[in-house]
């Protein structure tokens, strides 16, 4: 699904009557100065681009400390959905990093913070090099 980039930073849903980035910008400038509802795709719970819709915040923008805005493609889950993929992400990816060991335990522990859905870890590494050659799950697949 598409979803805003604002800022460089921050992922938000469009707001439910826009569906595109024009409608959003026409829209953000007949705001300006005005507080507009804005629903955050927050990132404590997993890495960009998979969300969790539970997760997901209700907040208030200024249209007017809008600087850039892009459209970018996310893919949201349930919660259970998202743990699911995590876990086989994990089973494939972190085998094969340096700091996992032998009794299967990663120090990482954090992995919804560090390991995306797509295979690609902040903190991996192996003795090889520093490329991750999993290609990912397709989540459509059980």
């Amino acid at each position: 699904m598409k979803a805003l980039l604002i800022n460089e930073c921050d992922y938000y849903l469009y707001p439910e009557t826009i569906h595109t980035l024009e409608e959003f910008i026409t829209y953000a400038n007949t705001h300006m100065g005005r507080l507009v509802p804005m629903r955050m795709l927050k990132e404590d719970n997993c890495v960009s681009p998979f969300y969790v819709k539970e997760d997901i915040k209700q907040y208030y923008i200024n249209p007017s400390r809008i600087d850039t805005v892009t459209e970018e493609e996310v893919t949201l889950l349930s919660k259970e959905e998202y743990e699911k993929a995590l876990g086989k992400v994990v089973s494939n990816v972190c085998i094969s990093c340096v700091y996992y060991n032998e009794d299967g335990l990663c120090p990482c522990e954090d992995y919804q913070e560090k390991l995306s859905l797509d295979g690609k870890c902040w903190d991996f590494e192996n003795d090889e090099d520093d490329e991750n050659d999993f290609d990912g799950f397709d989540l459509g697949d059980e």
